[in-house]
């Protein structure tokens, strides 16, 4: 028998770093199945742009323009989307940073910045919307980690410490609210096509040599993530909890 499609009306998600890339994807595949949204970000012009798509599937869409490394400013936040638009009952934590350096060369402020925006953002999101998903006993968490957590991979120190702590930190959390029926998961994902990656991706020769790295030889589309989210936050994942889910091309099984 097939699975049903997804069904999240009468949910609120909320997505950081959902003005671009795989957040606007996610944003807006959670706007068709339904999902009233709260699109997070530091930028207003990219995050209107994402709300104003999802609005089109007739749900409610907000921008939000807030700094997630920023603990005060998220508790404010969290509490302004429950006001506005109820719940929230799904978080995507996907906002994040990558700043290549070879360690002798990496400046303390850029290995403050990546964690702050890579991991205790994470923290202080899931710990605020935590407020109202355990009382609520209901909620889906899916933070967003990378193969790069898994992988060695030259000049990356900084982001895939970031990405492997992600990791850790589903599998405690996820133990820790399971008895609130709230399912805490990791998608990984290899690198995509997006806004972030799109300078490594037109130099050929860089591109050419990562691509040795990946089984399926390319570089995915934004949209390939859309389907593995929308199944982590509905209702067909309500069994899966703590586990990081690779989206990679097979890179990790190598």
């Amino acid at each position: 028998m097939a699975a049903p499609p997804v069904n999240l009306r009468g949910k609120v998600a909320c997505v950081t770093g959902g003005g671009t890339g795989l957040g606007r994807a996610i944003a807006r595949a959670l706007a068709e199945a339904g999902a009233d949204l709260a699109i997070i970000g530091r930028r207003p012009e990219p995050l209107a742009e994402t709300a104003k798509a999802c609005e089109a599937y007739g749900v409610r869409a907000r921008p939000a323009v807030c700094d997630i490394t920023d603990s005060g400013r998220v508790d404010a936040l969290f509490d302004q989307i429950q006001s506005e638009l109820g719940g929230p009952h799904i978080l995507i934590n996907n906002a994040g940073i990558s700043r290549q350096s070879p360690i002798l060369e990496l400046e303390n402020e850029n290995w403050d910045d990546t964690l702050a925006t890579n991991l205790s953002a994470v923290f202080y999101c899931c710990r605020a919307a935590g407020r109202f998903m355990v009382p609520a006993r209901e909620g889906k968490v899916i933070n967003i980690g990378s193969s790069a957590g898994s992988r060695g991979r030259p000049n990356q120190v900084a982001y895939a410490a970031t990405k492997a702590g992600i990791s850790g930190f589903t599998k405690a959390l996820a133990v820790e609210w399971a008895p609130y029926n709230i399912q805490v998961n990791c998608l990984a994902p290899g690198r995509f096509a997006t806004e972030m990656t799109r300078a490594r991706i037109g130099d050929k020769e860089a591109n050419e040599w990562f691509l040795r790295t990946v089984p399926m030889n390319r570089n995915p589309e934004p949209e390939e993530i859309q389907g593995l989210a929308l199944f982590l936050a509905s209702d067909q994942s309500s069994f899966m909890t703590g586990q990081t889910i690779y989206l990679d091309g097979g890179s990790s099984a190598i």
